[in-house]
């Protein structure tokens, strides 16, 4: 039998060192035996010479002249479209400038009919819609996507008019769902992220990262994640020095300047890792930390990183926001530096019994639950 298609297009790659909800998704849609092309940002003839992460570019370019790459047991086809100009400029139109290449490339894959869903995480790619009218459409927003550099007000526009011509429109927070709701839409779903069961909730032995041998037996405060503009690097200092016995771990791709912490003895920038043994990291850590600048970007975020920490027994230690006030998860709260220290070493007291529960609670949050919900709102049943 001829497996479902989806057309599923993300922002991020599919081979990301940061996973995000939309691998979530996407994985699955495979789990439940559908085909996937995955669809990222495309790239211009203009990235030859602009292009400042050059390793992307060359990993990427390499996929989109291969008109796209089978992957997962040849069950996904990670996809890099080509334009001749920047989805980002012309968020309408650029797909008519790929001078053809996306029916080809879809063609010599054995893509010859039409998806049964197109699902977009990021506005770009709402002209998908059109192409596939007869596709069940579901758009995804899980940011405030206007505070993003380089987001103009053409694109923010284009996102309104893509949210009014979905099928469904998934919001992940209670922020994005009011803003979402006072522009009267009705076809909102507020849908929390999530965690990946078979990759966080496995029984599979996990080994200690040989940094962590480095550090001795101090306890670890772990943040995982990107490290962008509304990370809070003067929360991260206040904390570092007060707890001089606690190792402060960060993982993740620095896209700001840090010298303010770098001289700190006990905090530890260890740049990007791979996906796949970030898990090591959390299971032997003993805190997930979550320090951000509150604002109203970070007041509309449902922290992805929240799910993970719990679904590897550790307690949460957070700056205050909306969202994770309205959930109502356990979760440790500061609105200050000085409460986020305190909070940290109340947070390391934690207890074996209550270790376990986070661990349990993640069982009750994952994309696969996620995912059965959405389904069920556009194939309800009878």
């Amino acid at each position: 039998m001829r497996r479902k298609l989806v057309f599923y297009a993300s922002a991020k790659d599919w081979n990301s060192e940061s996973p995000v909800g939309s691998h979530g998704y996407a994985r699955e849609f495979l789990r439940q035996g559908w085909t996937v092309v995955f669809i990222s940002v495309n790239l211009t003839p203009w990235h030859k010479f602009l292009a400042r992460d050059r390793d992307a570019y060359h990993r990427r370019i390499e996929i989109c002249d291969q008109g796209g790459r089978w992957s997962e047991g040849h069950r996904l086809l990670e996809y890099v479209p080509w334009s001749l100009v920047h989805c980002k400029w012309l968020p309408k139109y650029w797909q008519r400038f790929d001078l053809g290449r996306f029916g080809r490339d879809m063609k010599r894959h054995g893509i010859s009919t039409s998806p049964a869903i197109v699902w977009v995480d990021t506005p770009e790619f709402g002209c998908l819609f059109d192409k596939y009218a007869e596709a069940k459409h579901i758009f995804r927003i899980a940011d405030k996507n206007r505070f993003f550099f380089g987001v103009t007000k053409q694109l923010m526009r284009y996102q309104m008019e893509t949210a009014r011509s979905a099928d469904t429109l998934i919001v992940t927070s209670f922020a994005l769902e009011d803003e979402m709701k006072s522009q009267g839409l009705h076809n909102v779903l507020r849908v929390e992220n999530a965690v990946d069961r078979t990759r966080f909730l496995s029984t599979k032995a996990r080994k200690k990262p040989p940094e962590y041998i480095q550090l001795g037996e101090l306890p670890i405060a772990l943040y995982v994640g990107e490290i962008q503009t509304w990370f809070d690097l003067e929360m991260l200092k206040f904390t570092a020095l007060k707890l001089p016995k606690v190792n402060f771990v960060i993982i993740g791709k620095v896209n700001i300047d840090i010298s303010s912490v770098t001289g700190i003895e006990n905090v530890i920038f260890l740049g990007p890792r791979d996906p796949n043994t970030i898990i090591d990291y959390m299971e032997f850590a003993d805190v997930g930390i979550i320090p951000f600048e509150r604002s109203e970007f970070v007041d509309a975020i449902n922290p992805v990183k929240y799910y993970e920490y719990i679904a590897c027994g550790l307690p949460v230690v957070s700056s205050r926001s909306y969202e994770l006030e309205k959930l109502g998860l356990p979760v440790f709260l500061a609105n200050r530096p000085e409460d986020f220290s305190g909070q940290v070493e109340l947070a390391l007291r934690t207890t074996q019994e209550e270790r376990e529960y986070l661990r349990k609670l993640a069982h009750e949050n994952t994309w696969s639950q996620r995912w059965r919900k959405i389904m069920d709102s556009i194939e309800p049943e009878g």
